[in-house]
């Protein structure tokens, strides 16, 4: 742009009015012809009315514009805009042709600007380089007017942007910052650049930003309490919360993921436990950490473990094996898979056990049968059990009767039974039971001091096995801390194995309901009532289910109940 002088500006503006104009009309209605302006600032708007005016040509600074309204014969016309800041510093003399739209003379108005030159290679043109806002507030535009090359390195807050004017050699930082800020500085740099990039000149400023005050709050709205099976996702756990700065979890397994979604405002717990993880509970917290408090929701995760499928083989060969009565049978070996627990049923009456390696996956069925064991076939059951589903295999033990002298034995031991009176009837019985060493003190406590019908269940279990020489029993094999001492005594050290003590049942079962005297357990039994002395009472012989004792006094007796080669003697009350 070039310079004019040596003119007689204020005579020419004074002229200018509107006489010279014959009928057209330019003439300033606010601002100034005449203004002194910082190189890089804009100048003061000047706005000129007019009237028969057709074409206004401006002649001005670069980064300066006219532009002219119209409206019918009348209109305006305004200069405005922003000095380049690498101008240098001077007087500058411009003007606008102003054509008559009647008779079309062109008259000259003159404008005048004196420009202060910046005295560094960048300055603060307007604003504050250093400000202080409230989350959610613009900050004040800050223009910084460069010469030459510019560079900038900023962390501007969320909200705030910049802009370059290469026109006016420029740069603005404007806008507003965002409610969800919390207190923090935010430092940038403005620099000049030579060609080849390097810094020369560098002009630094700060934006700190306070938060707006708020609430901060968390709540746990999905999948609070659950509980999952090792090995499968657990349900997306959903935390919702506001106004929190940042995030905390505790108590969360390392196996769990989070994902924050900031613009829903939400946590989310994702994941699942390992397949061999065992049973276990979790407590997760997750704690919103706000500008001002915080705040905590819960969630939890109770883990149980991953059931597995059973399966059992019978690996030894002796699955059908033959054994005199009151001998040992061969050892049977089961192979197993999973965590099952074992038992064994329909075998011979007698004293058996399990003896299980967990390391090798093996129990072995051993034990002994009673001398007394009807001689016959039985087919044995072993049933492992699992939490899903149960595996069976089989074998048969063929029991032979024992020895003649064993016989003869036997039969002069049962023939002293059997004139023997109710009351070593009753003694034999407490003996037998403590023979048995399967059967519990409970049991056995229970039947030496009730009186009462309503304990025959607990003294059942005790009645004698021996005496059942035909039925068949059951065995269970369990690791748990309830087995016998004894048993735990005869485990190998070696094997690191738990025994269990068979336990024989007999099937026979009395009670008493009212004066009605319950059997079950069989189809049908002779019933002998003594009185406490031994004196027989009154006998039934077939009952079926139960039998009336309406005929017999209240009081104390001894009950014998008889089918077949099983018996069981008790104690009833008759009320």
């Amino acid at each position: 742009m070039r310079i004019i002088t040596g003119l007689a500006f204020a005579l020419l503006f004074a002229v200018t009015a509107s006489a010279n104009f014959a009928s057209k009309i330019f003439e300033l209605e606010s601002g100034s012809a005449v203004q002194t302006v910082k190189a890089g600032d804009t100048i003061q708007t000047m706005v000129f009315k007019t009237q028969n005016v057709g074409t206004v040509t401006p002649y001005l600074l670069k980064g300066l514009h006219c532009d002219c309204v119209k409206k019918d014969k009348a209109g305006s016309c305004t200069v405005s805009g922003r000095i380049p800041a690498h101008t240098a510093g001077g007087d500058y003399d411009m003007k606008l042709d102003v054509e008559g739209s009647i008779n079309h003379s062109i008259d000259e108005m003159w404008l005048k600007i004196t420009v202060i030159p910046m005295s560094s290679p960048i300055e603060v043109i307007s604003g504050s380089k250093d400000q202080t806002v409230t989350a959610g507030e613009p900050i004040d535009t800050i223009v910084f007017g460069f010469k030459s090359g510019l560079g900038i390195d900023a962390n501007f807050p969320k909200g705030v942007d910049y802009s370059y004017d290469v026109e006016t050699h420029t740069v603005a930082l404007f806008g507003t910052t965002k409610e969800s800020l919390f207190d923090n500085e935010y430092d940038y740099e403005i620099y000049e650049t030579d060609e080849a990039g390097n810094k020369l000149f560098t002009v630094s400023g700060k934006i700190t930003v306070l938060h707006t005050p708020s609430e901060t709050s968390i709540e746990t709205i999905e999948n609070a309490t659950q509980e999952v099976i090792a090995g499968e996702p657990i349900k997306p756990i959903v935390f919702k919360y506001a106004n929190a700065k940042n995030m905390s979890i505790e108590g969360k397994p390392i196996c769990i993921e989070r994902q924050v979604n900031s613009n829903e405002k939400t946590l989310t717990l994702t994941g699942a436990f390992p397949e061999d993880h065992g049973d276990g509970e979790y407590t997760i917290a997750a704690i919103a950490l706000g500008p001002d408090k915080n705040d905590t929701a819960y969630a939890t995760i109770v883990v149980k473990h991953k059931p597995a499928l059973v399966d059992l083989e019978l690996i030894s060969d002796n699955a059908t094996q033959t054994v005199v009565a009151g001998e040992s049978i061969d050892p049977i070996v089961l192979k197993f898979e999973g965590s099952p627990k074992i038992r064994a049923e329909g075998v011979p009456v007698g004293e058996f056990l399990f003896v299980t390696n967990p390391d090798n996956k093996t129990s072995k069925f051993t034990g002994k049968v009673s001398p007394t064991t009807v001689a016959s076939e039985y087919k044995v059951s072993f049933i492992a059990q699992g939490d899903l589903n149960s595996d069976t295999v089989y074998a048969t033990i063929v029991v032979q009767a024992p020895s003649s002298s064993s016989i003869a034995e036997s039969s002069s031991s049962s023939s002293e039974e059997s004139s023997s009176s109710i009351e070593s009837c009753s003694s034999t019985e407490g003996s037998s039971s403590s023979e048995e060493s399967s059967s519990s003190a409970e049991s056995s406590s229970s039947e030496s001091s009730s009186s009462s019908a309503e304990s025959s269940s607990s003294a059942e279990s005790s009645s004698s096995a021996e005496s059942s020489s035909s039925s068949s029993s059951s065995v269970e094999s369990s690791s748990s801390a309830e087995s016998s001492s004894s048993a735990e005594e005869s485990s190998s050290s070696e094997e690191h194995t738990t025994v269990v003590q068979a336990v024989a049942v007999n099937p026979l079962h009395v009670s008493m309901e009212g004066r009605l005297l319950q059997i079950a357990g069989v189809d049908y039994a002779d019933v002998d009532v003594f009185d406490m002395q031994g004196r027989p009472m009154v006998s039934f012989k077939q009952v079926i289910g139960s039998v009336s004792l309406e005929g017999i006094r209240q009081g104390n007796y001894i009950v014998r109940v008889r089918s077949g080669s099983m018996n069981l003697t008790r104690r009833i009350v008759v009320k």
